[in-house]
């Protein structure tokens, strides 16, 4: 569901970025610090803003586990997978499960990714501030799982998308077949080491998928760099050949634009395109719970029964022309 007005919040690290999506248009509004004072502000800008919400967050402590489970159907394969992450999770309610693929041999099991955002003080207060008003909060996406979206028209099976977000960091997230494994960020707020941060990341990220056999020893790792034009070429001579590891640069304005975004960037910080993305794509991710999604279903109540009201009173309108 999309929708014309929408209130993006950015969690990274201790601050909150407040931004306003409005007719296809992002534009900030205003950053908070993750203080008691911080977040009574947000709860008094939140007071003037009927908008739904949503939560993006790009944090260090974003926790991911595979594993392979036996194929189920209906409330077997809910309960099994609720206790698989309650196992691995027991300390946050901010986790999920996805299916990324069925085993072709064997006992043809499903293999799952369990995800989870680990550091719950931060989000929990900020998430109070919302509760307070009664703001309705659609969704709690993460940058890992919602750049998949970037990823249509990739046609290689083993990606690490590269991107730098500056309030955040260094960001590789590896992708098999279009569809989120692991994912890994690097404090850093410079843009100037940004190119200099790729070089010394991708050995060590490469190095710990090897220990997953991703990918393959017979099959290569293709680094997708999101960058500024200006920033492509100090990033070049700063890489060095590594084997099973080809490089590719995406120009940050030409994916914006190939993405139907409106964004326009001086930089490599490729936030804005993270901030569209969670206000247009509908994402098959969500960290909320129905306790954080409770006043988003009343709002949704709310407009369907004004629709249902408005139908009558022209159907009325429509039978009362024809009687009389």
């Amino acid at each position: 569901m999309k929708f014309r007005h929408q209130i993006l919040l950015l969690l990274s690290g201790e601050q909150l970025q407040i931004y306003s999506w409005s007719a296809g248009k992002l534009s900030q509004i205003t950053q908070l610090q993750n203080t008691e004072t911080g977040q009574q502000q947000l709860t008094e800008l939140l007071k003037k803003q009927a908008a739904p919400c949503q939560l993006l967050v790009d944090v260090i402590e974003e926790d991911f586990r595979r594993e392979s489970i036996p194929h189920l159907r209906g409330a077997s394969r809910t309960t099994l997978i609720q206790r698989k992450l309650k196992h691995y999770y027991p300390s946050t309610p901010f986790y999920q499960a996805r299916c990324l693929h069925r085993q072709t041999h064997g006992r043809r099991d499903d293999y799952f990714l369990f995800s989870a955002l680990t550091q719950t003080t931060s989000i929990e207060q900020w998430l109070t501030a919302l509760q307070v008003n009664q703001n309705a909060l659609i969704s709690i996406q993460s940058v890992a799982h919602l750049a998949e979206s970037l990823l249509k028209k990739m046609t290689e099976p083993h990606v690490l998308l590269v991107s730098w977000e500056k309030g955040s960091g260094l960001r590789q997230s590896y992708y098999h077949r279009k569809k989120l494994y692991f994912s890994r960020l690097i404090a850093l707020h410079d843009n100037e080491i940004y190119s200099h941060a790729i070089a010394i990341e991708t050995p060590r990220t490469q190095q710990y998928l090897n220990s997953l056999n991703f990918p393959p020893e017979s099959e290569v790792l293709h680094a997708y760099v999101i960058c500024h034009v200006t920033d492509r070429a100090k990033i070049e001579s700063e890489l060095e050949t590594i084997h099973g590891v080809q490089y590719h640069f995406l120009d940050i304005q030409t994916l914006s634009t190939a993405t139907k975004l409106q964004a326009k960037f001086d930089s490599s910080d490729a936030t804005p395109i993270f901030l569209e993305l969670l206000a247009t794509q509908k994402s098959a991710t969500n960290y909320a719970n129905s306790s954080h999604l409770y006043f988003y279903r009343l709002w949704q109540i709310r407009w369907i029964l004004f629709g249902l009201c408005a139908l009558i009173n022209m159907l009325s309108a429509v039978n009362a022309s024809i009687f009389y």
